[in-house]
């Protein structure tokens, strides 16, 4: 009897190690809320919980699978409950996969994976890596750390856009005058009437000469505001009640503000914006347009510069944590030059003092360009 006894404790302490063991993968993982999935250019939202597994990205197999444009039927996507495996079929592409199993087959080469697909004890759905999976259907694979994202973006989509966009580097690079006009709309969310900021830029840029010629104004807590500047030779001119001050600064810090005030040179070639963004006919037939879900970093921080106070890094401190953000590029076809930029970010300010209320707010950012190498001249003012 006692051998009986001791002979089903050890049966079932091996069922328990077993079962265990089945989920082994799925115990060291964590969940990560805040990731952001793009794929071809929109923000994709999933029922299951974005799981890390040693640095790589889990999500459930299926809405991956039909969010890469896998039909969801069981001709294209095929589940066996008993060797918890899956075979995806998609176009001349065949992929298989088993759960806790690292080696994976894509057609009939056998391949290692970083990670092996899990089953997730929380909610007995099959996780699988996205990176793999996208990669095998012949996706590009993207990391944005700043914004916590994965950009997924088809490969023939992926090298249009770098073709356009080197196609705008090289006709940028080319300009030494132009205009532009930058509106910019924020409205902070937590007070009770919505307080708004509006600005409004207007400027003249010589780029061989590095100078620039602004007539800014804005409206902040209700009062209206307007400022002229001048940027050239190493000196910046500002408009005040008492006249024109004139700064001279180093060559240094000279160009640094110049580039701050240009936004003609932040659209290089980047996997970011290849898989980001997503190429489609405007309008009008003269315009192309390049769009996605994707933060630009030194466009935002150029517009957050000339931002309402509550922007100002100088006075506070602040983490700015995105909830969403957008861009739309509209270019002309013939020339590849730029016509306009739009950009929408959601977001919250979280304060590092305590006595700073936190914000949450809402931004859009107008850039328009115009004139290229137009005959004008930057002169500026006289100072006693």
């Amino acid at each position: 009897m006692a051998k009986e006894k001791i002979g089903l404790f050890i049966a079932v302490l091996i069922g328990v190690l077993a079962f265990f063991n089945l989920f082994a993968y799925a115990s060291d993982n964590v969940e990560i809320t805040d990731l952001n999935v793009i794929i071809n250019g929109k923000t994709v939202s999933f029922s299951g919980v974005p799981i890390i597994l040693n640095g790589r990205t889990m999500l459930p197999f299926r809405e991956v699978l039909t969010n890469l444009g896998v039909p969801d039927d069981e001709e294209h996507i095929i589940w066996n409950g008993v060797q918890k495996s899956v075979t995806v079929i998609y176009g001349s592409q065949k992929i298989c996969l088993k759960a806790n199993d690292k080696s994976a087959h894509v057609g009939d080469l056998e391949v290692v994976m970083d990670v092996a697909p899990i089953i997730n004890s929380k909610n007995n759905r099959v996780y699988i890596p996205v990176r793999f999976i996208a990669q095998a259907l012949g996706n590009k694979v993207v990391w944005d750390e700043s914004t916590k994202s994965v950009l997924i973006k088809n490969e023939q989509g992926y090298e249009q856009v770098k073709a356009t966009l080197e196609k705008i580097n090289n006709s940028i690079s080319e300009i030494q005058k132009y205009k532009y006009v930058m509106d910019h709309d924020v409205t902070f969310k937590n007070t009770d009437s919505g307080e708004n900021s509006l600005w409004k830029i207007q400027a003249q840029v010589d780029r061989e000469n590095k100078a620039i010629h602004q007539l800014l104004s804005w409206n902040d807590l209700a009062a209206q505001y307007h400022m002229e500047m001048f940027f050239k030779d190493n000196e910046i001119f500002k408009q005040s009640m008492m006249g024109w001050i004139k700064d001279e600064v180093s060559g240094t810090d000279y160009l640094s503000q110049y580039n701050q005030n240009t936004f003609l040179d932040d659209l290089a070639v980047s996997d970011l914006l290849c898989a980001g963004l997503v190429q489609k006919q405007g309008n009008t037939p003269e315009v192309i347009v390049l769009s996605g879900d994707v933060y630009i970093d030194e466009l935002i921080h150029k517009a957050l510069h000339r931002a309402p106070f509550k922007f100002d890094e100088g006075v506070y401190q602040y983490d700015l944590k995105l909830e969403k953000f957008n861009v739309e590029i509209i270019l002309d076809k013939s020339s590849s030059l730029l016509r306009s930029i739009n950009m929408y970010i959601e977001g919250n300010l979280d304060y590092l003092y305590n006595e700073v209320e936190d914000e949450e707010f809402e931004m859009k950012v107008k850039l328009l360009f115009s004139e290229y190498d137009t005959d004008f001249k930057i002169t500026v003012p006289s100072v006693n």
